[in-house]
């Protein structure tokens, strides 16, 4: 009796959620895809692209309202077309390309441009699946969809993103969680589609305390934290940008606990094996592109050293040799300083400073010796244990990849593609992404899967020549334009460049009033830098509760910086 009561509670329970959902579906009341995202794209998270009608009646795939404002709203038919190459490009911000929409010089559409020339006979679409602050589960997830969508060819750029996966951003709390209680997970994946599983998430965050802005969790919102929470003075534009110029690293534990970072970096690799699994389970062809960096940008170094990673009882002869050295490269005198700056790494029991290959690499270039400056940057970025991960698991796994970094170097002249190149510390310009597409081009012709075109083949140089249409008509911001006289030290034409900004577009971005206040003050224009302060602060909402410990070196490190998580993973 008593088990025929439980199955029967059981049954009434089943019928009446079956209703509940019934009723919500019929009443178009909270759609997975419309609702907003508490999943981040992580597991659980409702599709990229949903299935809807065109205004044809065919049906389409289109990105879900609730991917649209971290995705390119896109849409491609259900069905695949017999002659359709279809290409899905696979990462974070730098191929979602937000800033580069209008008109569309993303890497993505730069690609289906050049594949148009090169497969006469068919018809390439080539979509966008890059989302801005998208991680490695973000990327597996889209994989996992995408893989049933027909896909003739996979894309996989992974980069900046990993960052918002390790505690305590919410991203990294959600997937330190699911990597220790892996059946989450799986319990997600098969409730997510359902409306009164949606409600009864809502009703639960709806109760839960609020948990406070992260107006102030991004880098720049931590620049402005920083200014609006301080008096005015000669630094309140400058301390960020120039907070890891000839200055010796913090010497400070770190702040990411180790077992976070190496849970971070296991995460990734496995992220990048599982995508290969599921491309050669659905016979789809796969190509890694190592992600790209602003080199010239010392932004994202890490800039603070571990106890720990000093030779025992050296601290003190560790700084006095880094200050002489520093010094040395302040006064002019290269050579000796890179003698002296070179021997700072014997007191390391594993060299790991990227600020002490910046300098040493700052002083090849004055030298003349570009090849050395590049190499040392280079080697400096690709140690990264996540960089490393992308070309182990391409080698091991006979994944193809893509390296285009040498090919900028080349479009650069042989110099530092640097300033000029990116927008800032990682996402490329327009020209930069034109070098990259020709780059994997080259491998996809390598492949065999583009057809081979002679330079003044016509159908390539009109390719050519749209996408040089593009890369002109999208000009740098002026951010990049200001960064680029800044680091040229020609701080009156940064000036200029911050009052060519209309003052309706200069007041509503605190990201151009920080650039031009950062090149006022430099230029000795310390009036207006301080009348830039002021509207900056008055057009602050910002709640107390909300701003952030700006007060010392080793706070600006653990949130400006974000305990300088990207130069660690």
């Amino acid at each position: 009796m008593r088990l025929a009561r439980i199955a029967r509670h059981v049954l009434v329970g089943a019928l009446a959620l079956a209703a509940a959902e019934f009723g919500m579906r019929a009443a178009g009341v909270l759609d997975p895809t419309e609702i907003h995202d508490p999943y981040l794209g992580l597991p659980g998270t409702a599709p990229l692209f949903r299935a809807t009608t065109a205004e044809d009646g065919t049906v389409v795939r289109r990105t879900s309202p609730n991917k649209s404002k971290n995705y390119r709203d896109q849409e491609f038919p259900e069905r695949k077309p017999q002659d359709e190459f279809r290409v899905f490009v696979v990462g974070g911000s730098s191929i979602f390309a937000e800033r580069l929409q209008k008109p569309d010089a993303s890497i993505t559409n730069m690609l289906e441009i050049s594949l148009r020339a090169c497969m006469p006979g068919r018809r390439p679409r080539v979509v966008n699946a890059g989302g801005g602050a998208m991680g490695s589960l973000q990327n597996l997830e889209v994989v996992r969809e995408i893989v049933e969508y027909e896909p003739d060819l996979v894309v996989l750029y992974p980069e900046g993103g990993e960052k918002n996966l390790v505690p305590p951003m919410p991203a990294g709390v959600l997937a330190r969680g699911d990597d220790l209680n892996p059946l989450r997970v799986d319990v997600r994946r098969v409730v997510a589609p359902f409306r009164v599983y949606v409600a009864a998430r809502e009703a639960f965050y709806a109760l839960m305390p609020g948990m406070g802005s992260s107006a102030f969790r991004s880098p720049f919102g931590a620049m402005l934290a920083y200014a609006i929470t301080n008096p005015f003075g000669e630094e309140t534009f400058t301390k960020l940008f120039e907070f890891k110029q000839d200055r010796v690293p913090v010497l400070m534990p770190d702040v990411i606990p180790a077992e976070e970072v190496e849970r971070a970096n296991r995460r990734f690799e496995r992220c990048l094996r599982e995508v290969v699994e599921l491309c050669e389970a659905h016979s789809v062809p796969l190509v890694f592109v190592e992600p790209m960096q602003n080199l010239e940008s010392s932004f994202y170094l890490r800039f603070h050293i571990d106890p720990g990673e000093l030779r025992p009882g050296t601290e003190a002869e560790w700084r006095a040799t880094y200050e002489r050295g520093l010094e040395l490269k302040k006064a002019g005198e290269y050579e000796a300083a890179l003698d002296v700056l070179r021997s700072v790494r014997d007191f390391y029991v594993e060299d790991a400073d990227e600020i002490l290959a910046y300098y040493i690499a700052e002083c090849d270039a004055a030298l003349g010796r570009y090849d050395e400056q590049i190499a040392e940057l280079l080697a400096n970025y690709e140690r990264r244990t996540l960089i490393r991960s992308v070309l182990e698991v391409a080698a091991d796994e006979d994944v193809p990849l893509v390296r285009p970094y040498p090919d900028l170097v080349a479009a650069a002249g042989g110099r530092l593609p640097g300033h000029a190149w990116f927008r800032d510390s990682v996402h490329p310009l327009a020209t930069t992404n034109r070098v990259l597409v020709r780059s994997l081009m080259r491998e996809l012709t390598e492949l065999g899967i583009a057809r081979p075109l002679e330079p003044d083949d016509p159908r390539r140089v009109q390719a050519e020549t749209r996408i040089d249409a593009l890369v002109d008509a999208s000009p740098p911001e002026k951010s990049v334009l200001i960064t680029m006289a800044m680091s040229r030290g020609d701080f009156d034409e940064a000036v200029r460049i911050g009052r060519s900004i209309p003052r309706r577009e200069l007041v509503a971005s605190p990201v151009y009033m920080y650039y031009f206040g950062w090149a006022l003050t430099r230029a000795g224009r310390m009036d207006e830098a301080r009348a830039l302060y002021d509207v900056l602060v008055s057009n602050s909402k910002a709640n107390p509760s909300d701003l952030l410990d700006m007060s010392t070196d080793e706070a600006l490190i653990r949130n400006a910086y974000q305990g300088d998580v990207m130069a660690i993973l």
